[in-house]
């Protein structure tokens, strides 16, 4: 057995949501990554909706210098365009989770190229 460290981003699942597979994989989740000292965050979803996904989160005001990482394992960066302000990052959580795992509206959205 080899020991080691693997990084995850959060994730938020609705656990009365469907799973699939022997692993009961959640059919939907939503993955964030924030930085409190800027005040700024990031978010991905995939969910079973007709446009599903994957989603991460768009911003009118892209930041370069923010250091999110849509992959914490691999060091995948969110691009500048997905960062937006912390306080909009809970809102769309708390939105994701009252809507039972839906995607939050209250946030604009592109396509992702993975999740």
């Amino acid at each position: 057995m080899a020991a080691g460290t693997y990084f995850h981003n959060p994730s938020s699942y609705v656990v009365e949501r469907p799973t699939y597979g022997p692993a009961e994989v959640p059919d939907h989740a939503i993955e964030l990554d924030v930085d409190v000292a800027a005040e700024l965050g990031a978010l991905a979803y995939a969910g079973p909706e007709p446009e599903g996904g994957p989603w991460i989160s768009l911003s009118d005001s892209p930041h370069p210098e923010a250091e999110l990482y849509q992959d914490l394992g691999s060091g995948y960066r969110f691009p500048a365009d997905a960062v937006i302000p912390l306080g909009l990052v809970r809102e769309a959580v708390l939105e994701f989770r009252r809507s039972g795992g839906r995607r939050p509206t209250c946030v604009e959205w592109q396509p992702a190229d993975g999740f």
